[in-house]
């Protein structure tokens, strides 16, 4: 009963922490696209669009979570599904990721990952203002695989900030534990760079 009551209590706190990130995130989205969009029309359309991509990168994320079987073909296919809600144009998030297979359960850690990423970005990072962006490559060396996450444009950081919020924790444990690999952030003055680095043979479970 005790371990029911643990894992119900976890459940809903991950919700509730979901369910604020998408508010917060649909706010940023509001404010970014008032400042670009000239008409009302055109604002309510820009928004629309992006809640609507948003509400379908989150049900990937529930359904890969869940076990479901609607998994990305490669690891392309599923940035691409996750960074579709936060672009506002094709230069504002840049992807170079070779053509790579994903399992089930790389799919899902890594669906977190990158959602947070873009979902911090959103809030406080590059895609948080009207001239940032994200370069996000990929490669392969040896039994490595690399994801560099860069922001560029956004708030100056020179410091990490003093506390780590439950998504920083989330990031690190889900890449540590059920990637088995590694995380490192850099804050630079021209905004954040997330280094992974994945063992391959992870890529496919």
């Amino acid at each position: 009963m005790a371990r029911f009551d643990a894992q119900r209590a976890l459940i809903e706190g991950e919700l509730a922490y979901r369910l604020k990130n998408i508010f917060s995130v649909i706010s940023s989205l509001l404010i970014v696209s008032s400042r670009t969009e000239t008409d009302l029309d055109g604002f309510v359309r820009s928004v629309t669009g992006r809640i609507q991509a948003l509400s379908k990168a989150n049900d990937f994320i529930v359904n890969v979570k869940s076990g479901g079987d609607r998994i990305a073909s490669g690891l392309g296919d599923l940035i691409d599904a996750l960074l579709a809600p936060f672009k506002r144009n094709d230069r504002q998030v840049v992807v170079y990721c070779p053509t790579v297979s994903v399992g089930e359960k790389a799919s899902s850690a890594l669906a977190l990952v990158i959602h947070e990423l873009a979902t911090n970005a959103a809030k406080y990072g590059a895609l948080a203002t009207v001239d940032g962006y994200i370069d996000l490559k990929c490669r392969c060396e040896g039994d490595t695989f690399h994801i560099v996450w860069r922001e560029v444009g956004g708030t100056p950081l020179t410091n990490a900030p003093s506390r780590k919020g439950f998504g920083t924790r989330m990031v690190s444990r889900t890449v540590e534990a059920q990637l088995m690999g590694k995380i490192e952030r850099n804050f630079m003055v021209d905004g954040l760079v997330v280094t992974l680095d994945i063992p391959a043979s992870m890529l496919q479970r």
